[in-house]
């Protein structure tokens, strides 16, 4: 239940990162459809399935290998941003743009765009 909510922590957290990029719409649609009808499918699949408590799980022999992979993951992530060239100027996003964008995503690129969408 705790993870739930952290869920729903992040999902508002992603909100809030929409508003600062000035796309509002998508953080009505972040908090609406995520924050609000997802997570609440998530509560309730946690209440509904009654599971017991998990604190006689005993560690497995795995733990140690997967510290290392999330190790050596954080390294190669800190040493990718560090060698990065510096942030590119802030692009300057007008009308005309999004406007050929939607016409494009939804012209040539249709089929591939709705089979993403059936994908995630």
């Amino acid at each position: 239940m705790l993870a739930c909510l952290s869920l729903l922590a992040v999902l508002l957290g992603i909100a809030g990162l929409f508003i600062f990029l000035a796309a509002e719409f998508m953080a009505l649609v972040q908090i609406l459809i995520y924050g609000g009808t997802v997570v609440t499918v998530i509560v309730f699949a946690i209440i509904l399935t009654n599971l017991k408590d998990f604190s006689n799980l005993k560690s497995t022999k795995q733990a140690p290998f997967a510290i290392l992979a999330c190790i050596a993951a954080l390294t190669c992530l800190i040493i990718g941003i560090v060698s990065s060239p510096a942030l590119p100027a802030k692009l300057e996003l007008n009308y005309i743009f999004l406007t050929f964008l939607g016409r494009y995503l939804f012209t040539d690129w249709a089929i591939p765009f709705e089979l993403a969408s059936l994908v995630f």
